[in-house]
């Protein structure tokens, strides 16, 4: 005849014995459980999804462009610069998201190296010596951190 299952674990002698579930159920417990995170990590992957397509939809319709630059003219950066590139009334304008200055070009391709330029000669610029105003030491603080020679 097979044991009953017992709710409550093997306890010193004289001590309160503590409730468990048996055995036999861990296993569906545990399944039950990776259902639940494979469904709910496969609803965010879902939705992560539809948000990209809305953006990219909304941007296509806007004309805007959200990308990363890596590379100064002559310098690396340490982290990407996450940069906005959109057509204008002369050909396109690119921005960093995290600087005040832009470059404009005829082509997308030559916004972009113009604002590489620019971000390369104001980072020339600050690190030269410590003649300007207070509202660009952040700036300075910025680049320095992110410029590498």
């Amino acid at each position: 005849m097979a044991e009953p299952l017992s709710y409550f674990r093997q306890s010193e002698p004289g001590s309160t014995p503590k409730a468990t579930l048996p055995l036999q159920q861990a296993p569906f417990e545990q399944s039950r459980i990776d259902y639940q995170v494979t469904s709910l990590l496969s609803s965010v992957t879902a939705m992560q999804s539809l948000l990209e397509s809305i953006d990219e939809k909304v941007n296509k319709r806007l004309g805007v462009h959200f990308t990363k630059i890596h590379f100064l003219v002559t310098k690396r950066l340490r982290t990407p610069l996450e940069i906005i590139l959109e057509p204008d009334d002369e050909g396109f304008t690119a921005r960093a998201v995290e600087l005040p200055i832009y470059g404009s070009g005829d082509y997308p391709e030559d916004a972009v190296t113009m604002l590489k330029r620019e971000i390369e000669s104001l980072y020339q610029d600050l690190m030269e010596d410590d003649d300007f105003t207070a509202e660009w030491l952040p700036i300075k603080a910025f680049l320095a951190e992110i410029v590498s020679e």
